[in-house]
């Protein structure tokens, strides 16, 4: 999530030198090898979960874009569970039913979810 926000904010910061590509890259570049350097430190302290140096390794912006998507949704597929009475066999129904909806109203749905019934 760090990672994400550093990287967010050098688009938004430097969305002036935007035609200085270079410039970009090497904040980027910046930005992921901190974060390579951070799990690194995590991973010899024992606090990184294992199986994850793959990912990392190859991590670029747009493996943070599909984390965030996934983070931003947890609670409410969470708050689904809740709604179908922790129930898996149900929560599996309710979420195919959602596939059935366009992308757009399955997210306001979803959304909407978790703060009808926050999950717990």
């Amino acid at each position: 999530m760090t990672t994400r926000q550093k990287l967010a904010q050098i688009y938004k910061e430097n969305e002036p030198l935007a035609h200085d590509i270079q410039a970009q890259i090497a904040m980027k570049n910046i930005a992921m090898q901190e974060f390579r350097t951070d799990f690194a430190a995590l991973k010899t302290a024992g606090e990184a979960t294992p199986g994850y140096d793959a990912w990392v390794a190859g991590a670029n912006n747009a493996a943070f874009g599909a984390q965030a998507v996934y983070d931003d949704l947890v609670p409410s597929f969470e708050a689904l569970f809740v709604a179908q009475g922790k129930d898996w066999k149900r929560f599996y129904e309710a979420v195919k039913q959602l596939t059935q909806l366009p992308a757009a109203q399955r997210i306001r749905t979803l959304k909407q979810l978790s703060t009808e019934h926050p999950s717990g």
